[in-house]
């Protein structure tokens, strides 16, 4: 069942056009020579195909989700890009680096799995000084979290919210109109039209607290 849904509702699709603020994040942080990067929570690897790209450094892409490993690896084969992208199965709590390893720390969606503070303080020490972290969150609570940064040994470089409206137009929208068309199409399928109702339920949840789905990027320092 898993396996006919992930082949009719690809979310990667749909991802995809959030990609420019990863490249726009990347570019607010000063130029490094092939840097060394730990994408954390890569889970299909969006992100990290564009930082592969950007930088043509050595990205190390951890998750713990077998099966959105297992897709990175079908895309960095399609797009050669083995050699700078290395996929490895790690949990976000227990990260298994040597000490001041990357030049780059990148975050987006995972952070709030541990909590902000918390992933601040536990990544400190694979970045080498002087490096960075970006983090990608939900806004809640982001002025808070931009008061925490400073404390936690970093230094704010810059931060630029996604507005609800871009999470719409570029995603919800999008992932709304797609669902329609497969309904259409398996409108006699009970078993499909069940896990198109679940994928559905995201939409809805939007729509009841459309400004609780803006985001954060953050670009920060190591002291």
């Amino acid at each position: 069942m898993a396996t006919r849904k992930s082949a009719v509702i690809d979310k990667d699709i749909f991802r995809q056009k959030l990609s420019r603020y990863t490249r726009q994040a990347y570019y607010l942080v000063p130029r490094i020579v092939t840097p060394s990067i730990l994408d954390i929570g890569c889970g299909t690897g969006i992100p990290t195909i564009e930082l592969a790209i950007l930088s043509s450094g050595n990205i190390t892409a951890a998750d713990i989700d077998s099966a959105a490993l297992k897709k990175l690896r079908e895309k960095i084969k399609v797009l050669q890009l083995k050699r700078h992208i290395k996929p490895v199965k790690a949990s976000l709590f227990s990260l298994r680096f040597r000490k001041e390893s990357f030049d780059m720390i990148w975050s987006e969606g995972s952070i709030s799995v541990i909590g902000f503070r918390e992933g601040l303080k536990a990544w400190h020490r694979l970045i080498k000084p002087g490096g960075y972290l970006v983090v990608h969150d939900e806004i809640k609570e982001y002025k808070q979290k931009m008061n925490d940064i400073s404390r936690l040994n970093y230094v704010l470089m810059e931060h630029f919210i996604i507005s609800e409206h871009v999470w719409l137009h570029d995603y919800f929208r999008p992932l709304e109109v797609r669902i329609k068309e497969l309904k259409a199409v398996y409108k006699n399928d009970s078993g499909m039209m069940k896990l198109l109702d679940h994928e559905a339920c995201e939409i809805e949840v939007f729509r009841e607290s459309p400004g609780d789905f803006a985001s954060v990027f953050y670009i920060m320092q190591r002291k």
